[in-house]
C-alpha cells in the first residue's frame, strides 16, 4: 500500500498586526529552529474520529443510492452536444475548469497587492495601516514590457488562431483546433492528443470555458480540456460514459536531438531530455471520478507517444471521470525556490519522501499504528500562525487518517479538521486565536491500524494550494555600535575613535539589527552618492520562505560587496525590514570619515637639475599633497626618504585635515658615502587613512679621480692630500 503528497502550488502569507498570506511549497530541510522535533502523535480521540469517518465513507459508498448513481452515470452523459458538455464539465469539476492554476492567490476583501519584490514575493496592503507579504514556490510575477514586474494572469485571451494567458512566466499557446497541438514556444515542445492508431482527434473548435479551453467530443463521449499552469499546461480528458476510450494517447513534439523517457527517480514521471538536460517533465498522472474517488491510471512511453491507461472496474466509479496529464517547463524551476515547508515523520523504516511532486510512501505496503508523515510550515520568534487556508484532495486506504491543523508549541492542536479518505479538490479554512508564538501549520497522514497484508492498495494526497496567515506586531530594530573601541577581528571602531576609513585602514563601523518574529529579509545601507541593498528573498540567501535570520551584525569598512564609500565626511543610514514590510531605520550618530585616495604631487627638493651629485653633502626635503577641491581628506601623516630601499633619518612632515600640502624636515645626504653610479631615491607619503604614494628619482653619484703628487696623491675636486 502507498500514498502520496503532491504539491501543485502551495502558498504562504505573512503579515503584521494582521494576516500575512504567502504561497509556499516543499523545500529542503530548514535549519531555522522550530524546536518541535517529533511534532504531534495524534491522540486516540482523533484517530477514533478518523476511523468513524472512514466507516461512514465506506457505508455511503456502498449504499444503494450511491450504487444506483454510479450505475446511472455509465450512460447518462452519452451523445452530448457542445453546450451540454460545457455545462457538465463545470458542474462535475469546477476547480479544474474555472480556477486558474497559478498566479497570486485571491485575497480577502480590503486586501490588495502593492508590488513584487521578486517573482515569488508580493507585498500586500491588509488595510488599517497593516502590511503583509505573499510568498509562492511558483512565480506569481513576471517581468513585463515596461521592465517592471507584473502579476501572472493565466486568464485566457484569443490571439489569431490560438489562446494565450494574459501574462505568464512560461509562454503557452493553445490552438483553436486541437490537432495543431498545445505548444511551449520557448522550448519547442508540444503535446497533441491522438487516437490509439495515432490519428489526430476531431471534435469542436476550442472555446474558453472559465480558466480553460474546452474541445467537446474529441472522441466518443470524451471531451478535452486544456489550461495553462504556472510552469506549463495541463491537458485533461473528461470521460463521460462506458463508451469513452480507456486508453489516451498523446504525441509529444520534440526539439531536434531531444528524447522522451521515464525519469530515473523511479516515479512514473516522464522527462524530455536533450543531451542529459531536462527540458520538461510530465508528472505521473492522476484521475478522479465525479464523486472525488481516485481512479487508477498509469503512463507508458513508446517513441514520441505517451499513453495513459485508465483502469475502470465495472460499476466502481461515477462518471464523468477526469484524467490530468500535465507538461511542466523544467527551465522555470532550474533553481527551485526554497520555502519553509518540510517533511517530518514517525516510523522511519516504513515511510519515505521524495521532493516535488511530494510523495509520501508506505514502503512495501507495511505500516503500524501511530506511524505518521506530515508536511509542516513552522513560524518563528514572536510571530503566530493564526490562519491556515488550503485546497486539497485525497485518496487513501481505510487505515490512513488525513488531517489539517495548526499545532501549538506544546504539541497540541490549536485547530484541527479531519479529512475524508477520498474527495475531490476542497477548500479548507482553519483559525487559531491566541498569542502562542512559533506554532506551525500541518498536513498530516497517520496510520490508524496495522497495514500488513494491504499491499496493492494506494492513493494520493495533494495540496493544490495552501496559504498560512501569520501575525506579528513587533518591528525590527537597527542600531550603530558607538561603545566598543574595537571589534573581535582587531579592527578599530571609527564611530568610537573618529578615525578614517580607507582601503588600507584597519577601521570599520558596525551595524546591529534584529527582528523578533519572521526575521530580517533585507537591508539598505546608504550615504550621499553611495547605496548598497541586499534582498534575501530575491537571492534566496539564508531564508526559508519568508522565515529569515532573526538578527544580523555587519562590520562595514571602506568597501561593501564591491561598492566603495565616497571620499569625504557623511552620515550613513541603515534601513532593515522583514518580509511582512515592518522596518526600522538608524542613522550614524556622527559623520563617518572616508579617504580612499592616496597622496599626490610628491616632490623631492634639493637635488641638482641633472640629479647628479658628487662627494659633497646635500640638503634634501620633500613635499606631498592630500585631497583636492572641497572634499575633506585625512591629510598627510608622514613623509619618508629611502635610498636604495633604506630609510634615511626619521619620518617627518604632516598636515591635517586635507586638502593640504605637507613639507618634510631636512635630510643630509653625503655623496661620498654612496658608491659611484646610479642610486634610487624614493619619497613615500602616507596619509591619515593609511593610503601610501611613492615617487622614485634616479640619482647618479660621480666620485672625483685623484692625481699623484710626490709621495702621495691629491683630489682635484676637494683638494684633499693623501701621503
Amino acid at each position: 500500500m502507498w500514498t502520496s503528497l503532491r504539491l501543485a502550488g502551495v502558498s504562504i502569507i505573512c503579515c503584521v498586526v494582521g494576516l500575512v498570506f504567502a504561497t509556499a511549497a516543499l523545500g529542503e530541510e530548514s535549519p531555522s529552529g522550530s524546536g518541535f522535533g517529533t511534532l504531534v502523535v495524534p491522540g486516540v480521540e482523533v484517530l477514533d474520529g478518523s476511523q468513524q469517518l472512514r466507516e461512514q465513507e465506506a457505508a455511503q459508498r456502498s449504499s444503494p443510492e450511491a450504487v444506483a448513481a454510479r450505475e446511472a452515470s455509465r450512460t447518462a452523459y452519452e451523445n452530448l452536444n457542445v453546450e451540454q458538455a460545457d455545462r457538465l464539465a463545470g458542474e462535475a469539476f469546477p476547480t479544474v475548469v474555472n480556477h486558474p492554476a497559478g498566479g497570486p492567490p485571491s485575497l480577502p476583501a480590503g486586501q490588495t497587492i502593492t508590488g513584487f519584490s521578486s517573482d515569488h514575493v508580493a507585498q500586500i496592503d491588509l488595510g488599517g495601516g497593516s502590511r503583509g507579504v505573499i510568498e509562492s514556490v511558483a512565480p506569481m510575477a513576471t517581468v513585463g514590457a515596461s521592465g517592471q514586474r507584473v502579476p501572472i494572469n493565466l486568464n485566457l485571451t484569443e490571439t489569431g488562431e490560438a489562446f494565450q494567458p494574459s501574462s505568464a512566466a512560461v509562454a503557452v499557446s493553445i490552438p483553436k483546433r486541437l490537432g495543431s497541438g498545445v505548444q511551449l514556444p520557448g522550448t519547442g515542445i508540444s503535446l497533441t492528443p491522438v487516437t490509439a492508431e495515432g490519428s489526430l482527434l476531431s471534435g469542436s473548435e476550442g472555446s474558453i470555458d472559465g480558466a480553460s479551453v474546452l474541445y467537446a467530443n474529441t472522441q466518443t463521449d470524451l471531451d478535452t480540456l486544456v489550461k495553462p499552469t504556472a510552469d506549463g499546461f495541463q491537458a485533461d480528458s473528461l470521460l463521460r460514459s462506458v463508451r469513452s476510450p480507456q486508453q489516451l494517447s498523446f504525441r509529444v513534439g520534440l526539439p531536434a536531438g531531444a528524447s522522451l523517457m521515464h525519469a530515473q527517480s523511479g516515479s512514473e514521471a516522464v522527462q524530455i531530455l536533450d543531451e542529459g538536460a531536462v527540458l520538461a517533465t510530465v508528472p505521473a498522472p492522476s484521475a478522479q471520478d465525479a464523486a472525488g474517488t481516485p481512479v487508477p491510471v498509469s503512463m507508458s512511453v513508446s517513441g514520441d507517444v505517451l499513453t495513459l491507461a485508465v483502469a475502470l472496474g465495472a460499476g466502481e466509479y461515477r462518471y464523468p471521470i477526469e484524467v490530468d496529464p500535465e507538461v511542466r517547463d523544467s527551465g522555470l524551476n532550474a533553481e527551485p525556490y526554497t520555502t519553509n515547508w518540510r517533511y517530518v515523520h514517525e516510523g522511519a523504516q516504513f515511510w519515505a519522501f521524495q521532493e516535488f511532486p511530494g510523495w509520501v510512501q508506505y514502503v512495501n505496503g507495511v505500516h503500524t499504528t501511530n506511524e505518521w508523515g506530515a508536511l509542516e510550515y513552522p513560524t518563528q520568534g514572536e510571530s503566530h500562525i493564526a490562519n491556515f487556508y488550503s485546497e486539497t484532495s485525497a485518496a487513501d486506504a481505510s487505515t490512513i487518517a488525513d488531517m489539517l491543523g495548526i499545532v501549538g508549541p506544546s504539541k497540541s492542536w490549536e485547530a484541527l479538521e479531519t479529512l475524508p479518505s477520498s474527495y475531490g479538490a476542497t477548500a479548507h479554512t482553519l483559525s487559531a486565536s491566541g498569542s502562542a508564538n512559533s506554532n506551525l501549520a500541518e498536513y498530516l497522514q497517520s496510520a490508524t491500524g496495522n497495514g500488513r497484508g494491504l499491499t496493492g492498495e494506494g492513493g494520493s494526497n495533494r495540496i493544490l494550494h495552501a496559504w498560512v496567515g501569520i501575525t506579528q506586531s513587533a518591528s525590527p530594530t537597527a542600531t550603530f555600535d558607538t561603545t566598543d573601541s574595537s571589534f573581535p577581528e582587531g579592527k578599530s571602531n571609527v564611530l568610537y575613535t573618529h578615525g578614517w576609513l580607507g582601503p588600507n585602514s584597519s577601521s570599520e563601523f558596525e551595524l546591529k539589527s534584529s527582528d523578533p518574529g519572521i526575521g530580517l529579509s533585507g537591508w539598505l545601507y546608504s550615504a550621499p552618492g553611495w547605496s548598497v541593498e541586499t534582498n534575501l528573498l530575491t537571492g534566496q540567501i539564508w531564508c526559508y520562505g519568508v522565515q529569515c535570520p532573526p538578527q544580523e551584525t555587519f562590520g562595514l569598512g571602506y568597501e561593501y560587496n564591491g561598492h566603495k564609500l565616497p571620499d569625504g565626511e557623511d552620515t550613513v543610514e541603515m534601513k532593515v525590514w522583514d518580509a511582512a514590510g515592518l522596518n526600522a531605520t538608524a542613522v550614524s550618530p556622527s559623520k563617518i570619515k572616508v579617504d580612499g585616495t592616496a597622496p599626490h604631487n610628491i616632490t623631492l627638493i634639493g637635488l641638482p637639475n641633472s640629479n647628479a651629485i658628487g662627494d659633497g653633502q646635500y640638503q634634501l626635503k620633500a613635499s606631498a599633497a592630500d585631497g583636492s577641491g572641497t572634499t575633506i581628506s585625512s591629510g598627510i601623516a608622514s613623509i619618508a626618504l629611502l635610498v636604495d630601499g633604506v630609510r634615511v633619518g626619521s619620518l617627518s612632515g604632516s598636515c591635517s585635515p586635507g586638502p593640504c600640502t605637507a613639507t618634510s624636515g631636512e635630510w643630509i645626504i653625503s655623496g661620498r658615502a654612496l658608491a659611484g653610479g646610479e642610486h634610487t631615491f624614493t619619497v613615500t607619503a602616507t596619509d591619515g587613512a593609511g593610503n601610501v604614494a611613492t615617487e622614485n628619482y634616479t640619482v647618479t653619484v660621480h666620485h672625483a679621480t685623484t692625481t699623484g703628487v710626490g709621495p702621495g696623491s691629491v683630489n682635484p675636486v676637494s683638494g684633499e692630500l693623501g701621503l
